[in-house]
């Protein structure tokens, strides 16, 4: 299954490679002010156990899960900085 991933350390315009293993993909933003495409992140976990292994390798995370309304990818933050 194909998650997005993004630091919380981590601006908008993420242009450094949040962990190993992860690739670019390009997809439209969802916004009214900003319709261009935008360069993402994401990884491919196909297991629980692959899951974990990225959760020892880089410490917590937190899962979002898909929008099919605006055709989101679920995704993993890398939990590496405060935020509310």
């Amino acid at each position: 299954m194909r998650f997005d991933i993004v630091r919380t350390s981590s601006d908008y315009y993420r242009e450094e490679k949040p962990c190993d293993g992860a690739f670019v993909y390009k997809k439209k933003r969802v916004s009214k002010l900003d319709d261009q495409d935008c360069l993402f992140w994401a990884v491919e976990v196909n297991s629980f156990e692959e899951l974990m292994k990225i959760v020892d390798i880089e410490g917590q995370v937190v899962l979002s899960c898909a929008c099919p309304e605006t055709n989101e990818l679920p995704r993993i933050e890398i939990y590496d900085n405060y935020r509310e």
